[in-house]
């Protein structure tokens, strides 16, 4: 299952981080600030005209955090906070040399408190926590009776936490959470033997304690590990809209904090005689009690009322679900099965429990070809969706035809959309729709079949009105006057146009549906290109264009339908030839692409050029400009054919144009060629 992160509680835990590491930041600065006052005690006496006992009063403060207390922060443990919020303030969701920085800084924190830390043990001592303002800290020493070193306590806890912010930008995140966790209550446990009174708490024997602002900068680093990178770890459910998360967000102040007021009011109570001992400990039990029932009342109430919106929320679901036509199947990133929809058991015939939970394979539940093969996984749309995080669509216009088998072991053809589920940037599964398209292919072939019939019937007239034009035009049955050879020179470019038209249509048809048959065989598209430009050469002369050519010298020959190859540059070359107007310029270039491995085909012209806002439709079927329309000769289909042929292939097909200036095509075609397809026709030529 899911954790559905709250991205409004993600920004507030984020900002909460961010702002803990500044306070625990301004809490080590004003500790050496002390030290610095302390250290120019007298000449900042004299220039502010203070007396000398303020200025050692506030300084005082500055490095213990609070009046009155003798025990303040080492300014080695001050530079060890500046180290440690540096480390998380500059490698937060940062990579390359901000992260390595990140790293450096807060294994350089674990280390030096792992060394002080063996000191401890060994009896040894430990440089780097006297070395600065070390006369202010001597006089320190003689108010506590102890030398000011890093406290036992202080190093541990910088040990976790320099390990913890490792973890941290490594991404193990659950093991740096936990970490923290055990930073935090060592430096919860001295702030509560200053609360308390309790010097137990404080420090380890006769080594120096833990100041109060050390403890409370500790706790306020370890929390901002944890709310760092909420949707991750341990804090992962405290930032999410379940349950859970509600009760996390809820409980854990309360039990971290309410025992401790409870236990304070005690101390306070019988500090100031307000109540013996005895009867402050069953006043604190008796409030703690009631308290607790108190809160844990309302957070029932509330876990209630969102149990209660999340059981309505997943009823609608499944009601939505239950009702769409189309079968559904979500899975998550181990591609086992989640859930399925009422109209998905009617297709397959596998029922909810029979599915959910099982892994989706190659048998189960089975996807065929055309040829009743088994479809590879890394062919399923499942896969493909998951693996590459982009939407997967299979539907009747598809290249790829696939097919389901049912429980019962028939089959149907399908239609899928796979989409992948992202969470926070995560792929977590993918949710297949799909519906059966039987009724949809048979009213295809129908149509296809309808086309093919009609398109042979409309080819046969104009075939042999052009066979008998061209013979009037031969002057075989005698000679024409002007006006007849004019006339018989119409009929063959209009049956000419017609017979194009229905080349066209068949080519659809053939494409569509997939009838076409694939012949690939050594192709050399620079040779192919060549041959067209013969082709179009009277009527790039006849209108004085300039053509120019440009064949890279590392064309590789490629498998390759050399029918189809010169479909997809006759296409482009002859509508650059009939577009572009008198004594414009036509540039062909054919060039070798090493990455991605593919044969870059480029035709520009200096023509008229497509219109901006038609420009998304102009790969549409019978589609053709407003400026072309009616003023040139055209079936709309050339391009669409490209189009379509060039995908086939593995290829892509772009373009560029400007209104009045021209336009420039470019096909990129891979050079691994095109593969073999058996098919009852071939493509014809079509301009």
């Amino acid at each position: 299952m899911f954790e559905l992160t709250n991205q409004r509680l993600v920004r507030s835990f984020r900002l909460t981080a961010q702002t803990l590491i500044v306070f625990a930041l301004l809490i080590a600065a004003s500790s050496l600030a002390g030290y610095a006052l302390e250290a120019g005690a007298v000449r900042v006496a004299s220039a502010l005209s203070f007396p000398v006992e303020a200025v050692h009063a506030i300084a005082a403060t500055l490095r213990s955090g609070w009046s009155g207390l003798q025990v303040g922060m080492n300014p080695a443990t001050a530079l060890l906070f500046l180290l440690s919020g540096a480390a998380l303030l500059i490698g937060d969701r940062s990579e390359g040399v901000r992260r390595r920085t990140s790293l450096v800084l807060a294994a350089l924190v674990a280390l030096l408190g792992t060394i002080k830390m063996i000191g401890v043990l060994t009896g040894h001592d430990v440089w780097f926590d006297h070395a600065l303002f070390s006369g202010q800290m001597s006089a320190e020493s003689i108010l506590t009776g102890r030398a000011n070193q890093l406290a036992p306590n202080t190093a541990f806890a910088f040990m976790l936490i320099g390990s913890s912010i490792v973890l941290l930008r490594t991404k193990a995140y659950e093991t740096a959470h936990r970490i923290a966790i055990g930073a935090f209550f060592i430096a919860l446990l001295a702030a509560i033997g200053y609360l308390y009174g309790v010097a137990y708490l404080i420090g380890i024997g006769r080594f120096f304690p833990m100041a109060l602002n050390t403890s409370l900068a500790i706790m306020c680093l370890s929390l901002a590990i944890l709310n760092l990178e909420p949707t991750k770890g341990l804090t992962a459910i405290a930032a999410s809209d379940s349950a859970g998360g509600v009760i996390a967000r809820r409980l854990i102040p309360m039990g971290l904090f309410l025992p401790i007021l409870c236990g304070y009011a005690r101390v306070i109570g019988v500090r100031y005689g307000w109540f013996s001992e005895d009867l402050g400990l069953a006043i604190v039990v008796v409030a703690g009690v009631i308290v607790s029932t108190l809160i844990m009342w309302h957070e029932i109430n509330v876990i209630h009322a969102v149990a209660t919106a999340l059981s309505e929320e997943k009823a609608r679901a499944e009601a939505l679900l239950g009702s769409i036509g189309e079968g559904l199947i979500a899975s998550d990133d181990k591609a086992r099965i989640l859930l399925m929809n009422e109209s998905a058991h009617r297709m397959l015939g596998w029922t909810a429990a029979e599915m959910v939970g099982r892994e989706i394979g190659a048998e189960f539940p089975r996807m065929e070809d055309v040829h009743f093969k088994p479809v590879p996984l890394a062919r399923r749309p499942f896969h493909r969706a998951l693996k590459t995080g982009e939407t997967v669509v299979i539907d009747i216009t598809s290249r790829e035809q696939f097919y389901y088998v049912r429980k019962d072991g028939s089959r149907f053809p399908v239609a899928v959309t796979a989409t992948p589920i992202v969470l926070d940037g995560n792929r977590a599964g993918v949710i297949s729709v799909f519906r059966d398209i039987t009724e949809a292919r048979e009213f295809d072939n129908a149509k296809a079949d309808f086309i093919a019939l009609a398109s042979h019937q409309l080819k046969t007239p104009p075939t042999a009105i052009k066979w008998d034009a061209d013979i009037l035009l031969q002057k075989s049955t005698g000679p024409l006057n002007a006006r007849q050879e004019q006339a018989a020179r119409n009929i063959a470019e209009v049956s000419a146009h017609m017979i194009d038209t229905v080349n066209a249509l068949l080519d659809v048809s053939r494409l569509e549906t997939g009838t076409f048959s694939v012949n690939p065989e050594p192709t050399d598209y620079a040779a192919v290109a060549k041959d067209v430009i013969k082709d179009v050469k009277d009527q790039s002369e006849w209108k004085r264009l300039t053509v120019n050519e440009e064949y890279a010298a590392d064309i590789p020959t490629v498998p390759a339908d050399p029918a189809l190859a010169k479909i997809i540059i006759e296409n482009l070359v002859s509508n650059a030839v009939k577009y572009t107007p008198m004594g414009g310029t036509i540039d062909v270039s054919v060039a070798h692409r090493r990455r991605p491995k593919m044969v870059r085909i480029t035709v520009k012209d200096t023509g008229i050029g497509i219109p901006a806002r038609q420009q998304p439709s102009i790969f549409g079927k019978m589609f053709r400009a407003d400026n072309v329309r009616g003023a040139m000769e055209g079936t709309g289909l050339g391009l669409y054919l490209v189009k379509a042929i060039v995908e086939f292939a593995g290829g892509t097909v772009r373009f560029t144009s400007e209104e009045g200036y021209g336009s420039t095509f470019i096909v990129d075609l891979p050079t691994k060629g095109m593969t073999l397809k058996e098919g009852t026709s071939r493509l014809e030529r079509v301009r």
